[in-house]
């Protein structure tokens, strides 16, 4: 497997690796700890930059 690049700030999750993850954890662990994530994301909503951002297309669609 390729090595993502150095300015990548969110590391990719492939289905192969967050399939391991949840047969690891658990499926209730999982989601448990997901939702608390969330959850403590949406308690900062007003901290978060909330610009519209702009399209960009391309001949390969909209990125």
């Amino acid at each position: 497997m390729t090595q993502p690049s150095r300015l990548a700030i969110v590391p990719f999750v492939s289905v192969d690796r967050m399939m391991k993850l949840v047969l690891a954890i658990g499926v209730e662990r999982f989601l448990t700890e997901l939702a608390a994530y969330i959850e403590e994301d949406f308690r900062r909503w007003e901290l978060f930059d909330k610009t519209p951002r702009i399209a960009s297309h391309s001949h390969d669609g909209v990125i």
